[in-house]
């Protein structure tokens, strides 16, 4: 069962592994000089949006957040004159996370002009 786990686990870590800020830049570099119709067309409705000056902002925003789950101790019994004596032995506990990233588009004249980002899920796979 523990192969079955360490097979799991790495088979995850490459795939995330795939998964680079620099290639979510290259995504996000795409979207500079397209207009806010053809970024809502390929990015779907923003979640908020804020105008002030003439300028637009549209902010997309995903979350998840999850737990990965511990692993029991082993109960180990030793008898001694008779007496039974148990001590639990490893064990993990569970680990909790969030993974989040917000990215903040800025409009002018209805078109891309900058674009920001924050989080420690701005990642994207390698399109190429």
């Amino acid at each position: 069962m523990t192969n079955i786990k360490f097979s799991l686990f790495a088979f995850v870590a490459l795939l995330v592994g795939c998964a680079t800020t620099a290639n979510y830049e290259k995504i996000l570099k795409t979207t500079i000089g397209k207009t806010e119709k053809e970024l809502v067309a390929v990015w779907g409705i923003p979640q908020g949006s804020y105008e002030n000056e003439g300028i637009r902002y549209l902010t997309y925003s995903r979350s998840e957040s999850g737990v990965i789950p511990g692993q029991q101790p082993r109960a180990n019994t030793t008898y001694i004159n008779g007496k039974a004596y148990t001590t639990l032995v490893g064990g993990t506990p569970s680990i909790g996370y969030t993974n989040a990233c917000t990215t903040i588009f800025k409009i002018e004249n209805k078109v891309v002009i900058s674009y920001e980002y924050k989080g420690n899920d701005c990642k994207a796979y390698d399109r190429s």
